[in-house]
């Protein structure tokens, strides 16, 4: 009787665990994905009351959008060699940092710096984008017109 207990008691601590997936899935797959379906069977607007149009917009679709085949036919190229091509290309590379050679260390460091800096860096340069920057960011502006030069871009 004891073992029992315990077996569901651990039961209930692995569905504790996948709580906050089930909920993502519902969330943000689930719900989105259902709506949305219900939605196309509507002529929703954002000016207009919704009103069930059945599979009139499915027809129109197949029938007198000529955009619908040359949008599939590029994503299907997209999924056929985009995808596999950087998937490929992801795998050299992991197997080329995956050596012993010398200084690979530095080409691994070299290769991972711009997911630390790349946040901070476009943080950094965001005000020097800001035309109206004012007298009383005059040192942020000057910073900015000190990289620009350093960079060789004129302003």
């Amino acid at each position: 009787m004891l073992r029992a207990s315990k077996y569901a008691r651990s039961q209930y601590v692995g569905l504790l665990y996948i709580l906050p997936w089930v909920i993502g899935l519902v969330v943000f797959q689930a719900y989105p994905f259902i709506y949305s379906l219900i939605l196309s069977f509507t002529n929703k607007t954002l000016s207009s009351n919704t009103s069930f149009v059945g599979l009139t917009n499915y027809i129109r679709l197949f029938t007198r959008d000529r955009d619908f085949y040359k949008v599939c036919e590029v994503t299907l190229k997209y999924v056929l060699f985009a995808v596999p091509g950087r998937v490929l290309f992801a795998l050299i590379i992991a197997l080329l940092m995956d050596t012993n050679h010398r200084g690979v260390h530095f080409f691994r460091t070299l290769y991972y710096l711009p997911s630390i800096f790349g946040g901070s860096v476009a943080t950094a340069r965001g005000p020097c984008y800001n035309k109206s920057l004012t007298a009383h960011r005059a040192p942020v502006k000057s910073l900015c017109v000190a990289a620009s030069h350093a960079e060789g871009v004129r302003k």
